[in-house]
């Protein structure tokens, strides 16, 4: 994964574009049709709004990201804080995250076997420790966990034992 081009300084843009703020403050080109949240590096590739030009476009997104920014209780090394802003893009994924990693287990109706029962209760058992282990922060593969829960061997590293706990 390559890191993403640093923004041109907003500051810089600011004084820039500076006579052209109050129409920037007032504009809704800022926001994404598709409700994505663009970073510069990709802002930068897309057609810009009639009438305006890319730079003026991200000065428009900044101050939209401003208006609804949440800030976290922690800082960088240079004192600055961490922030997000909320938006509907954000909200839909975490949905999708909590839905698709949930913890419920569904027994197939046809199922007759109760040693088939029981193995799809147990890979399921270890499906939901791994994926809500790793949404807490857990750093392992599902196949390494998988070994481990399966052999009974003994967690090698503090994300293991929070999968195996």
């Amino acid at each position: 994964m390559r890191i993403p081009e640093a923004p041109p300084p907003l500051n810089d843009l600011l004084e820039r574009y500076g006579e052209r703020l109050p129409s920037l403050y007032q504009s809704d080109f800022a926001k994404d049709p598709r409700n994505r949240h663009l970073h510069w590096s990709e802002l930068k590739r897309r057609p810009p709004p009639i009438g305006r030009n890319h730079h003026e476009w991200w000065i428009a997104t900044k101050i939209a990201r401003q208006a609804v920014r949440r800030e976290l209780p922690f800082a960088d090394q240079a004192g600055n804080s961490f922030w997000f802003a909320e938006s509907g893009a954000l909200y839909q994924r975490l949905f999708e995250i909590e839905r698709e990693a949930s913890g419920t287990i569904e027994m197939p109706v046809d199922m007759p076997h109760a040693e088939s029962r029981n193995r799809y209760l147990i890979s399921s058992m270890f499906e939901e420790a791994i994926r809500s282990s790793q949404l807490e922060g857990a750093a392992t593969t599902r196949l390494i966990a998988k070994e481990m829960l399966r052999t009974g061997r003994a967690p090698r590293s503090n994300h293991e034992r929070m999968i195996y706990n």
